[in-house]
């Protein structure tokens, strides 16, 4: 295992693939590209992943380039199964799993996380421990996602949580489910409660429903664990803030916005396993 230089971290998501480059235990920076076909992953690997070989793939602005290094590892982790299997033929693969299963490919590390269950997604192990460490324990991660997760911890193990649609995903099935129903995007304001017209009333229900059930799970939480940090993250986390800000919610202080969590939780499994070696 390498001790030092730079290294990638990659999290297959449901909808596209996250990157961030490190140099040791230094963030360097992140980018984002859509899920890739194989030829394309084939590509990738055959330049080692070099800052050069990013240039088609992405148009977000990559870290400054790292030194060219005989080899880069590569610490993944997928919700995506059918997107995970082309990297496993990189040989500086060090996949993290939630639990480790007789299946799991030689390269799997299990994520550092007691107390989860088998089924947990990688993706919330990860950033639970990444807050852990960042931000301390105990600690309630938010991922406004393609789902609205609620993943918490305390002590270093985990202790539960809650999924439900997220905000897009709630407009999505709105769309496709009804036969009159249009098609939505989140809007930049929150729209009145009691609407005058169909979009409206959309908005209304689903962002007024999030925004009760995300002060509802906090509120029990801080109840059972009071002053613990609550962490929000995920692509639609942005706008939730902002909507609690619009209801001058104490909640919009309180939550603590890190869109990189996840890769701290990533960065954490590395460390661990540097240290064990």
């Amino acid at each position: 295992m390498e001790m030092s230089g730079v290294w990638l971290a990659l999290v297959i998501g449901n909808t596209r693939l996250h990157w961030a480059a490190f140099h040791d235990e230094h963030w360097l920076g992140t980018w984002h590209t859509p899920h890739l076909q194989p030829a394309q992953v084939t590509q990738l690997l055959a330049q080692g992943l070099s800052p050069r070989s990013w240039s088609s793939l992405t148009t977000d602005p990559l870290p400054r380039p790292w030194p060219q290094q005989s080899s880069t590892s590569l610490w993944m982790a997928a919700v995506v199964e059918a997107q995970a299997h082309p990297w496993r033929a990189y040989g500086e693969l060090h996949e993290l799993s939630s639990q480790l299963v007789p299946s799991a490919p030689p390269s799997t590390q299990p994520v550092p996380l007691p107390g989860a269950y088998a089924t947990l997604g990688v993706d919330r192990g990860l950033a639970l421990v990444g807050a852990g460490q960042v931000y301390g324990w105990p600690v309630l991660v938010i991922d406004a996602g393609t789902a609205l997760t609620f993943t918490a911890g305390a002590d270093g193990r985990f202790v539960g949580g809650a999924i439900l649609p997220g905000l897009t995903l709630q407009m999505q099935a709105l769309a496709s489910g009804t036969a009159a129903l249009p098609g939505l995007s989140l809007p930049p304001r929150l729209p009145p409660r009691w609407a005058h017209s169909t979009a409206d009333a959309i908005h209304s229900g689903i962002l007024y429903g999030q925004l009760a059930s995300l002060q509802a799970f906090i509120a029990d939480w801080q109840h059972c664990y009071p002053g613990s940090h609550l962490i929000l993250t995920g692509g639609d986390g942005k706008h939730l803030r902002q909507y609690l800000q619009q209801l001058q919610s104490p909640l919009a202080s309180q939550l603590q916005w890190d869109a990189q969590v996840i890769f701290w939780g990533i960065r954490a499994c590395r460390q661990q396993a540097v240290t064990d070696y």
